[in-house]
């Protein structure tokens, strides 16, 4: 007997299911192609295979618990975009080949899936070009000339509109096949089916403004609080950004045009400006405090208002992580978590590059708290939208304060589409291209056009917060909040970028101005026009400043000076300004410091944990020694002394900023008069700051 066929081929139903089995393999076989990938454990560029190991083995059971999560989310977009690639094919042979095999459809259905994941890690690479360098652009030639095609030619619009005509299709094949009669069996499945499609294409393209999406209530009068901080952001680089956010800032605004970082370093300097506190007060000297520090009670800028009335709120992604470590004072704290265990988990993430395309395209990598944390993946858009949802949902009979602290233009400055595309160093394809790879290069390692392409990228990253100031300021100013809100603008420090023997990075040294200088502007609602002072200023005036605009009462725990109150809002020309390095626990970037740094332990033996939470803290064994090793500043009577101590010698360097602000020109001689007199003011700033006694030229704990 002659074996009967189908006359119009394979049914929908194999079509479906064979899709649906395929694409659940196909993605499996992704989820071990991530794996083999994987280049190893690193955060903030710091590599260390010892660390990696013990981290792994003692979380080991949370590796393997998220891995299987991943694992389930791998088999989930492998069934669905299976079962949409076994439907395309379906309708394909019914309208243009009837009577295709089975054999055929297989392969059809494999082919359609490499093609689909093709797109995505285009879009993915497109998007956000930094999160794939290390498994692609950095791996060898063809991984390389895979990740160009995609983060260099094609554009997201582009790959949004293949897959907006990839759904199109699917209507449009139904009806083909309709008009040939080739689909006979549910019609009404098949239709519904190719509308959803439809649906899909709609979700692609429909962008509502900000106006719309959020509705932030008007102004009444109260005045609002908002600081705009951009990490490591240099005032010379605000000229020259590609909108008009920074600009703007600049136009409406009180700027102070010398403001200094008093610790070049996040979490101190962060404690310093919204308490009005030296370190030397507030007692957080560097980036890992002790459990015990973080727990005192400080009043700060934000418990000070949030006892006048007002609501308080902090929004961040991976460097402000700290808001979350210590209690400032505020009411609602949306930042990612830090802690050893975190870190782990967003290792996890890190090594699924086949996923990361797919969280990327839906949105939910923005959405996902696991992703706050990623360095690369500092994404100031989505920092300004869950600000802006929070100014949605928040009482509004209240005046706000709140700020916003953007992470994008720290290291390793990796901008996302379309910013990273618009400043490349001519000709340049080398290793950092889309962001700085790496901390603590050897000086020899990095070439005249790997400097030109960082300070590119870095230039990139500050044109992509430039574009959210404009949209917050937009916002506002829409909604009527502007009137009614006192916005400041600055930075937490500034960034070395291989400007002479600098090297790069900021915190491990005081020497130049471009790791301490930082913007300090204040568009006040009552008179937003340029006014300019050019005196220094430390950033710890923030908070009694803020306060006296407010006309509020600065508490007495904030010693720093209320520029408000000041004759023409110029600080006080006898009033000395500190500053102190952090941390040096990896190679600098530069040799400068060979012989003006004192070394002691590794990454093993400095950091602990606590048990409950998992939070690194410094070992307080080596807490002496951190504390000897510092770097010290002070800028006074027209001049900058520094003392940089090793394990020799105490190393002076002091300079006349008005006649050398570059600091080539060391003046310093033990009988200069102006030298000796700073001297004494920053070893009485030293010791009457409980960090030891003098011995020789040493302050020693």
């Amino acid at each position: 007997m002659a074996q009967q066929t189908r006359p119009h081929g394979f049914s929908l139903r194999f079509g479906l299911l064979s899709g649906a089995g395929i694409g659940l393999g196909f993605y499996i076989g992704l989820f071990v192609l991530s794996v083999l990938q994987y280049g190893g454990f690193e955060y903030m560029g710091v590599r260390d295979e010892r660390i990696q190991d013990r981290v792994v083995r003692m979380f080991l059971d949370t590796v393997i618990v998220q891995e299987l999560a991943i694992l389930s989310i791998y088999a989930a977009i492998g069934i669905a975009i299976g079962l949409c690639v076994g439907l395309f094919v379906f309708l394909l042979a019914r309208a243009l080949r009837p009577g295709s095999s089975r054999r055929l459809a297989v392969a059809a259905i494999l082919a359609v899936l490499v093609a689909v994941h093709t797109t995505f890690l285009w879009y993915g690479m497109a998007v956000h070009p930094r999160l794939f360098i290390d498994q692609f652009y950095n791996a060898g030639f063809l991984p390389s000339l895979f990740q160009r095609i995609g983060s260099e030619l094609l554009t997201p619009w582009l790959l949004q509109a293949v897959g907006s005509l990839w759904f199109l299709s699917f209507p449009l094949l139904f009806l083909v096949a309709r008009r040939r009669r080739t689909v006979t069996r549910h019609p009404v499945a098949v239709a519904a089916l190719s509308a959803a499609a439809l649906l899909i294409v709609l979700w692609q393209w429909i962008s509502l403004p900000d106006s719309i999406r959020f509705a932030p209530g008007t102004g009444n009068g109260q005045r609002n609080v908002l600081i705009l901080a951009l990490d490591s952001l240099r005032p010379d680089y605000m000229e020259g950004a590609a909108g008009d956010g920074l600009a703007r800032m600049m136009r409406e605004s009180l700027s102070y045009s010398q403001a200094v970082s008093p610790f070049p370093r996040t979490f101190p300097a962060w404690v310093s400006m919204l308490t009005g506190q030296e370190p030397t007060q507030h007692g957080i000297r560097h980036m890992f405090p002790q459990p015990s520090l973080l727990s005192r009670h400080r009043t700060s800028l934000a418990s000070t208002l949030g006892e006048a009335g007002w609501e308080t709120a902090v929004f961040s992604d991976f460097a402000g992580d700290i808001f979350g470590r210590i209690d400032l004072g505020f009411d609602h704290v949306e930042v990612p978590e830090f802690s050893l265990k975190s870190n782990v988990r967003l290792g996890v993430w890190k090594m699924h590059i086949h996923l990361i395309p797919y969280l990327v395209a839906t949105g939910l990598m923005d959405r996902h708290e696991a992703f706050w944390c990623h360095e690369r993946l500092a994404d100031p858009r989505a920092l300004t939208n869950r600000f802006f949802s929070w100014l949605d949902d928040r009482e509004q009979d209240r005046p706000f304060m709140a700020v916003l602290f953007y992470s994008v233009t720290h290291f390793p400055y990796g901008a996302s589409w379309p910013h990273y595309r618009n400043h490349r160093a001519p000709g340049y394809s080398g290793p950092h291209r889309f962001c700085k790879l790496g901390l603590g290069l050897a000086a020899d390692s990095i070439t005249q056009q790997d400097i030109q392409q960082i300070r590119a990228d870095f230039r990139a990253s500050v044109d992509a917060a430039d574009a959210e100031v404009e949209r917050v300021l937009d916002l506002l100013e829409d909604s009527g909040l502007l009137d009614d809100t006192l916005v400041v603008l600055t930075a937490d420090h500034g960034e070395n970028l291989y400007e002479g023997d600098l090297g790069n990075g900021h915190g491990d040294m005081l020497n130049g101005l471009y790791s301490l200088a930082t913007p300090f502007l204040i568009r006040r609602p009552d008179e937003p026009v340029a006014a300019r002072v050019d005196a220094p200023v430390s950033m710890t005036s923030l908070a009694p400043t803020v306060l006296g605009f407010l006309g509020l009462p600065v508490p007495a725990e904030m010693t720093a000076e209320n520029l408000a109150d000041k004759p023409g809002f110029v600080p006080s020309a006898d009033r000395p300004i500190f500053s102190e390095s952090g941390l040096v626990f990896i190679d600098p970037d530069t040799e400068f410091l060979l012989d003006r740094s004192i070394r002691f332990g590794d990454l093993m033996s400095l950091f602990l944990f606590t048990p409950e939470t998992f939070e690194l803290y410094f070992n307080p064994d080596y807490e002496s020694d951190a504390r000897a090793a510092k770097h010290r500043m002070i800028v006074a009577e027209g001049h900058k002394l520094l003392y940089m101590p090793s394990r020799q010698k105490v190393n002076w360097g002091c300079y006349d900023l008005a006649a050398d602000p570059d600091e080539k020109v060391n003046v310093y001689r033990p009988d200069h008069p102006v030298c000796s007199r700073l001297r004494e003011l920053l070893y009485r700033h030293m010791l009457e700051g409980g960090d030891g006694k003098k011995v020789g030229e040493f302050v020693v704990p």
